[in-house]
């Protein structure tokens, strides 16, 4: 078969709800791929759908980092766009396996996760800004971090305001910070730099 007739084969099983059969379609297709990186970028998020549907985050991880940059050098906007997309829902299928959270409180940070919750992207990423002024203006390194993570779920945010945060909270000298960004991170698909505490 063809690297395009793989391909096709590829989507076919994941739409008919088939991650393994996707998957050994998407490994069999990939060698066939140079000079391709458009292509391959959405073999690589149909692999990171795959992985998602069989529980496996850290794979699927992987596999956006390497579409994303398949993407960026193939200049492929609509790529880089469903990366975003799909970094999202990573976010939300780990959200949804964690246990359960307690409530939202009722703050600034809280109402921006909430509106996220509920799909209303828009609203979350203005909320989150919003929380962010405030907690700069009140000096509060805390709420900021919080505000920057809860930002990195908004399409196209998440490397920028995952940074961000991790500035925050290595400036705060804060452990409990630093690990609450280094989750951000892991949820987000966003790779940071190594980071001795207290340095």
């Amino acid at each position: 078969m063809s690297a395009d007739d793989l391909a096709l084969e590829a989507y076919r099983r994941l739409q008919a709800g088939d991650p393994r059969g996707a998957l050994r379609e998407i490994a069999a297709a990939l060698p066939l791929m140079a000079g391709r990186p458009a292509l391959e970028a959405r073999l690589r998020c149909w692999s990171a759908q795959a992985q998602m549907d069989l529980g496996d985050f850290k794979e699927a991880r992987t596999a956006l980092r390497e579409a994303l940059t398949l993407a960026q050098a193939s200049g492929d906007p609509a790529g880089e766009s469903a990366v975003a997309q799909l970094r999202l829902q990573l976010s939300a299928r780990q959200l949804a396996k964690a246990p359960p959270a307690a409530e939202l409180p009722d703050t600034p940070v809280g109402r921006a996760a909430a509106a996220f919750d509920r799909g209303d992207v828009a609203e979350g990423a203005r909320l989150a800004q919003e929380a962010r002024l405030a907690a700069v203006q009140d000096a509060d390194p805390r709420e900021e971090v919080m505000a920057l993570l809860a930002l990195a779920r908004a399409p196209g945010e998440a490397e920028a305001a995952v940074r961000a945060a991790a500035d925050v909270a290595d400036r705060s000298n804060d452990r409990n910070l630093v690990t609450a960004v280094a989750r951000g991170a892991r949820a987000a698909g966003v790779v940071l730099p190594p980071r001795i505490f207290g340095e």
